[in-house]
């Protein structure tokens, strides 16, 4: 999208959705598979809102949302298992 002329002039908010540092924190302890007590006192949703109107003119969905969030977990996690296990071989 950043090189096509029509958006050069435009402010496009790339956010997929609203996730709270708790919800990232529920989603990696299931995905690992341990028990962890975690704060969700924050709001649980923004008070700011905006419309994905621009990014989808630029062919940007935007419509990952917290399954998005999770398999971007799994991909990190398997990642870095990787990683430990090159190092450690």
């Amino acid at each position: 999208a950043v090189m096509r002329d029509d958006a050069t002039a435009l402010v496009c908010n790339l956010a997929d959705c609203y996730a709270r540092w708790g919800d990232l924190a529920t989603m990696a302890a299931a995905l690992l598979g341990v028990e962890a007590d975690v704060d969700l006192s924050s709001p649980a949703t923004s008070r700011n809102t905006f419309t994905k109107d621009v990014a989808r003119q630029l062919g940007v969905p935007l419509d990952r949302g917290h399954a998005g969030l999770r398999e971007h977990l799994r991909t990190l996690m398997a990642t870095m298992d990787l990683a430990a296990a090159r190092s450690s071989g």
